[in-house]
């Protein structure tokens, strides 16, 4: 748009941003001064482009307001799911390269550049800084390795201004040096650049399996604070609420005893440390890797629980259970108690509304879940809102109401629940044989105690 000065190339050139926006959100960062730069280039065709792109973004979000509430909820109340610093420093700095390289190139190329390639490739440092600052301050899972990749899109122009340099001093001066330096650079980026992003399998397209295969089972067998090995981080995203995610180790890191990698999932599994291994069928180098190295000896403490075809990859999902000790309820699962009333107890409630007290306190109350209180008559009737947690304070009360009509008025069940965010049950206790006793009730009557 700014080089030719046509109001269809400015407004091509918003509709394209829009569509980049679609693909990776996060590029909604360089809006805000693509569009300042817009106007400045050229008033009128500039405030047009920043018009158009701005009301599509708004209408983009009038249109997904609830999803992207929801998302923001679920990011701001998941913070286990970030990965930790010292993997962002593997991510981004110790295991790259290729980025490295690029660096080197791209700082070549402005060395050797005139002024406004000089400004261009420093631009381009700046998208690749804001590019990886808005990944790691998020850092929203364990998949932020392949986060890395966004900052080449930046990194890579200006990297082939230097190699274009380099080129040109080859040409000049015919040094054998030389031109084997750009050789090596070329290959070492080819080859490291590659790792991890192979966009075949055995000659196939690359599928992930689908996580929905192994769901089932572990929402109805996974108890909070058991320990989860899986091959595909994407279930992480299955045991959301079903126990905390730093009890879940992916086939990307593992630190257990000293060891790390292969050697510490296979000393893990030997040890009998996950109550549950979830193998996904996923393909990937990392996943195989895992499964090769628990494979001698996840046979000793764990039996298969489950299996079942992906439809997506052709592969069997196996999840192993341990039995070497046998699974049971972790010692450090939140817990919930009514101190009042017992079961069997008698509470005085009379009136029309006859009602009593319930009270507790859950230990480890974990975040996001609540309490719901239940009384029993012709059915379950919920008493009041679910109860979240005070500040600082894990105790609990809800006043019930003990009515209903027929032989059963006077005799109720009370239910209390822990209930994750979704809700699942966490724990639960129930109160049988409440019995209720009203002499002062002409309506509804009950024996006196």
């Amino acid at each position: 748009g700014w080089q030719d000065g046509r109001w269809r190339d400015w407004i091509g050139s918003a509709l394209l941003f829009f569509a980049c926006f679609l693909v990776k959100h996060p590029l909604a960062a360089f809006f805000p001064p693509a569009c300042i730069l817009a106007v400045l280039l050229d008033r009128k065709r500039g405030f047009v482009f920043a018009a158009v792109l701005s009301l599509l973004v708004a209408g983009y979000a009038a249109w997904y307001a609830e999803t992207i509430r929801a998302l923001l909820a679920f990011i701001a109340g998941f913070d286990a799911f970030r990965a930790p610093n010292d993997q962002l420093w593997t991510i981004y700095v110790g295991s790259r390269l290729d980025i490295w390289l690029c660096v080197v190139l791209a700082v070549v190329g402005a060395l050797r550049a005139e002024r406004r390639e000089r400004l261009i490739i420093a631009a381009l440092f700046v998208g690749a800084i804001t590019f990886s600052a808005l990944h790691v301050s998020r850092r929203l899972d364990y998949h932020t390795w392949k986060h890395a990749v966004y900052a080449l899109t930046f990194l890579v122009p200006a990297a082939a201004a230097g190699a274009l340099s380099l080129a040109d001093r080859i040409m000049q001066q015919q040094t054998g040096p030389a031109t084997a330096s750009v050789v090596i650079a070329a290959c070492t980026l080819f080859g490291f650049g590659r790792q991890g992003l192979l966009a075949d399998h055995g000659g196939l397209p690359f599928l992930w399996p689908n996580a929905g295969v192994v769901s089932e089972f572990l929402a109805t067998r996974v108890q909070y604070g058991q320990r989860i090995l899986v091959d595909d981080a994407a279930i992480r995203y299955v045991l959301r609420d079903l126990t905390p995610q730093d009890h879940i180790t992916d086939q990307y890191y593992i630190a257990y005893r000293g060891k790390t990698g292969d050697e510490g999932y296979a000393l893990a599994v030997a040890d009998g440390y996950f109550d549950y291994i979830v193998l996904d069928g996923t393909a990937s180098a990392a996943s195989v890797a895992l499964a090769r190295a628990i494979a001698p000896s996840v046979g000793a403490r764990y039996v298969e629980r489950d299996r079942a075809m992906q439809p997506n990859t052709g592969e069997d999902a196996v999840i192993y259970g341990r039995v070497s000790p046998p699974v049971t309820r972790p010692p450090d699962a939140p817990t919930l108690f009514v101190d009042a009333p017992s079961p069997g107890a008698t509470v005085m409630a009379g009136g029309l509304n006859p009602s009593a007290e319930v009270v507790g306190h859950v230990e480890r109350w974990p975040a996001g879940a609540v309490v719901r209180v239940d009384v029993y008559t012709d059915r379950w009737y919920q008493q009041g809102p679910v109860i979240t947690p005070s500040p600082g304070l894990n105790r609990f009360s809800r006043r019930v109401v003990l009515g209903g009509e027929g032989p059963d008025r006077c005799r109720h069940a009370i239910r209390v629940r822990l209930l994750g965010s979704s809700g699942r049950i966490i724990d639960e206790v129930s109160l049988g044989s409440v019995r209720r006793a009203a002499p002062d009730s002409m309506d509804v009557p009950c024996p006196s105690p």
